[in-house]
């Protein structure tokens, strides 16, 4: 089968900058799950320090919201 990428299913892979945060891939997506309101992203790449946003169930405000929230816990 192949990947899914190939199969039109997007999705955006955030690198994270671990060294320079201060925090894993890891805690940035447990904190997007645990904030107010809670993001949920594709934890499959953590290990390699990135997460994924999946963009197929986002609409214009609800991309918007987990954009806030990724800033939120980036700074």
């Amino acid at each position: 089968m192949p990947p899914r990428v190939e199969l039109g299913h997007p999705q955006l892979e955030v690198k994270i900058n671990e060294p320079a945060l201060g925090k894993s891939a890891y805690d940035i997506a447990s904190e997007l799950r645990s904030g107010n309101p809670p993001v949920y992203v594709g934890e499959r790449r953590v290990m390699d320090g990135s997460i994924l946003l999946h963009p197929a169930n986002l609409d214009e405000q609800s991309a918007q919201i987990a954009l806030q929230r990724l800033k939120q816990v980036l700074k």
